[in-house]
């Protein structure tokens, strides 16, 4: 075994060890260790049996396995973005509706303590609905007659941030 192989062989072992090691510490769930040391796997293959890399790269019409490698490296990356990415989008819809749940909540709490406190000027019932609303002068959120979902006050942390809801 050449110096050129030994080296992605090491490298492969220690890609797997880091990962045994992200997977105990509970850094990396067990789907996506999956797929890497399912990556780890051919690399290590096409590290002892660099023929299979020339016969594959010859078979797809590639001048040479490094481009065929590039390739395949470009496509592994642009579908664990694009994975990202959808992940990503449903933890902000996630967050979104937490945010408006919790403006509900304090807002049901707030009512509840104007009614204990009787400040009937704080805490009204909406005709259309079974919720309070707050008094226009404070800072609390308020609830939109036709659905369930709050609407936050435009000096909210998710105004700030950029994500008022509409």
């Amino acid at each position: 075994m050449t110096l050129y192989q030994l080296l992605p062989v090491l490298a492969a072992l220690l890609f797997a060890g880091y990962l045994l090691h992200l997977l105990r510490a509970r850094r990396i769930r067990e789907k996506y260790v999956t797929l890497w040391f399912a990556l780890g796997a051919v690399v290590l293959v096409l590290s002892v049996l660099p023929k299979i890399a020339f016969r594959v790269a010859d078979l797809l019409g590639f001048q040479a396995p490094s481009n065929m490698l590039l390739a395949c490296a470009v496509l592994v990356l642009l579908l664990v973005s694009v994975h990202l990415s959808t992940a990503m989008s449903s933890v902000e819809e996630q967050r979104r509706t937490i945010a408006e749940e919790v403006a509900i909540a304090r807002l049901e709490i707030e009512e509840l303590r104007a009614a204990i406190a009787g400040d009937t000027d704080r805490a009204t019932v909406a005709p259309d609905t079974d919720r309070a609303t707050v008094a226009p002068d404070t800072d609390r959120a308020s609830i939109v007659p036709d659905t369930d979902r709050a609407t936050m006050a435009p000096d909210t942390d998710a105004a700030r941030d950029g994500d008022a809801t509409t």
